[in-house]
């Protein structure tokens, strides 16, 4: 894993905004598993401060702080809600989401940029039913000391 030494400090609501915008695929739309697990990487491999903390849920990692920006986000005008044939919801952002993403891409370190585009394109290749499964087989790898087997 890449570290990087310095990062100059951003609002974490600025690097969801930029997780959301940067997906690969052709509908430019995340699932809240993507956006969870991209997430939950760039805050284990980054180290990142003052950004969310995560612990082990249904699905693999998740912090509930998430889903609150993503609401302060819906409400601003800058992400929009993509109903979907299965029972998640999809993000995507709006014109005004884009270039609120544009500006903040044009101030943020190109290393923590480079980080979240390669998040985004390892969490929205390996998210599929099989790999939700084996997440939640190995939730124990994610968070040993929460998943340790005590001792008799």
């Amino acid at each position: 894993a890449c570290k990087i030494k310095t990062i100059r400090k951003m609002d974490r609501k600025d690097i969801l905004l930029l997780y959301i915008y940067m997906p690969v695929n052709e509908v430019k739309a995340v699932s809240p598993i993507q956006i969870m697990k991209g997430l939950f990487l760039l805050w284990k491999e980054l180290n990142l401060k003052d950004f969310y903390e995560f612990t082990p849920y249904l699905y693999g990692p998740c912090s509930f702080k998430v889903y609150s920006d993503l609401e302060n986000l819906i409400k601003e005008g800058l992400v929009v809600t993509i109903p979907s044939s299965s029972t998640w919801t999809y993000y995507r952002v709006t014109s005004k989401g884009s270039d609120k993403a544009e500006k903040v891409l044009r101030i943020a370190d190109e290393d923590l940029i480079n980080e979240i585009n390669y998040r985004s394109l390892f969490a929205n290749s390996v998210i599929s039913s099989e790999t939700i499964t084996l997440s939640i087989s190995r939730r124990a790898l994610i968070f040993p000391s929460v998943f340790a087997i005590p001792k008799m």
